[in-house]
């Protein structure tokens, strides 16, 4: 497998490329960065605040693209005072993952703090078209998928700090699993409201499973009640990724294939490498 540039490199190459910018005037990092606590698993969180918020979301991605052609990116928040999306670059690891945001002020982001200032110049006067375009959901299944696959690396690096988060991510994924199962036997759903299955509907899934499909579902959930976490959360991305593809064929909508294979390719080296650490 071939080197990939450090984090810190790749951090550096985006606070100079935006810094460049006229109207982005203050650059901010938050996280683990300004706690001290930054390790090979750390992503980059950075808020990037505008005088022009439309130029800035115009920008955005030819910057990126200029650092490394991205791979995959999922969005967050799309709202006119605020874009928040998570990028990752194909030259860089996932774990590389930037949790970039663009705003008119940092305070707008005060539930994200502390935040480590790393660039500033004077702010000129807001610009007329400073509101962002907003960018609705257009493939709500796509949407869903890319969601899931931008979570793994979040799963795994909790496997490897030994967090308890790990947890919380195993169960977002098996929620959202049961509820797309459901819907290949009661109805593809169009749009993007989570259903968390409730009893009746847990027993009515559960009566209609043919034999493979109960196969795979004890992947996830074994009957011996003995859970190994990294292997039923692997079994569910794997399944959820089948039934994402059998739902957009039924749908006629694209997914990305690739990105969807190359995080289940990163998902089994990582746990294979968790596997060995044991």
């Amino acid at each position: 497998m071939s080197l990939q540039p450090p984090r810190h490199l790749l951090e550096t190459r985006l606070i100079e490329a935006f810094a460049m910018r006229p109207e982005v005037y203050q650059i901010h990092l938050f996280g683990r960065k300004v706690e001290g606590k930054v390790d090979r698993y750390s992503d980059i969180d950075v808020v990037f605040c505008s005088t022009d918020l439309a130029a800035t979301q115009g920008a955005y991605r030819t910057i990126l693209s200029q650092i490394s052609p991205i791979r995959a990116s999922w969005p967050i928040v799309s709202l006119p005072q605020q874009l928040s999306e998570m990028v990752m670059l194909a030259d860089y690891s996932p774990y590389q993952k930037i949790d970039m945001t663009i705003v008119e002020r940092i305070e707008q982001q005060a539930a994200f703090a502390p935040f480590a200032l790393v660039h500033q110049k004077q702010a000129g006067p807001q610009t007329s078209a400073t509101r962002l375009t907003v960018q609705p959901v257009a493939n709500p299944t796509a949407y869903r998928l890319d969601e899931m696959l931008f979570s793994v690396p979040r799963f795994t690096k909790c496997l490897f700090r030994r967090a308890p988060d790990m947890y919380r991510r195993w169960k977002g994924i098996t929620d959202v699993l049961l509820e797309l199962l459901y819907e290949r036997h009661f109805g593809w759903r169009t749009n993007l409201e989570r259903v968390r299955l409730n009893a009746g509907q847990a027993k009515k899934l559960y009566l209609c499973l043919d034999k493979d499909e109960w196969a795979e579902l004890e992947r996830v959930f074994p009957p011996s009640a003995h859970l190994d976490l990294a292997a039923s959360y692997r079994a569910s991305l794997g399944l959820f990724v089948k039934l994402s593809r059998i739902k957009a064929a039924a749908l006629d909508t694209p997914l990305d294939r690739s990105f969807a294979d190359h995080m289940l390719r990163f998902m089994d080296q990582e746990l294979s490498r968790w596997d060995r650490s044991q």
